[in-house]
């Protein structure tokens, strides 16, 4: 992931020394958001959202993966915004598909923090918060490393 996020700047110092060549990046072009931050407006209080310090273009580019390796989806990806469409299907025990459409955003907090929220477009609730579960659990836990005051 650090290799990806490399190759995004352009303008990286590289010096040669005993070792051999290595780049020398500065933490704050790493951190630089690639796209638009929305900024984030706690309207009412939603428990399928976190916060994190975490770079926003990493937290978008492992859950892609996560959603393309791991749950065989192809995600609808905002080319200026931090929002993931998706829709998964899930054959439950009497035969029948269900299908869950779920977006996701990366909104500013400040600075330093991002909110994650996880929203339910259509479908089943609780085929949405098995789907939030799973990837909180399986692919975002990294992430989820602050908190916001009340």
């Amino acid at each position: 992931m650090q290799k990806r996020n490399v190759n995004r700047i352009s303008d990286a110092v590289v010096r040669s020394g005993a070792v051999g060549e290595e780049a020398k990046l500065t933490e704050e072009k790493l951190m630089v958001p690639q796209k638009e931050l929305l900024n984030y407006e706690k309207i009412f209080s939603q428990k399928t959202e976190f916060f994190s310090t975490c770079n926003p273009d990493t937290i978008e580019e492992v859950l892609c993966e996560h959603l393309r390796n791991k749950m065989k989806v192809e995600p609808k990806i905002n080319a200026t915004k931090y929002k993931i469409k998706y829709s998964h299907d899930q054959v439950g025990q009497d035969e029948t598909v269900q299908k869950v459409d779920i977006c996701v955003r990366i909104l500013k907090v400040d600075d330093e923090k991002v909110c994650v929220e996880f929203s339910k477009v259509d479908g089943p609730n609780n085929l949405f918060h098995e789907n939030f579960n799973d990837i909180m659990k399986n692919a975002l836990d990294f992430s989820n490393d602050s908190v916001v005051a009340q």
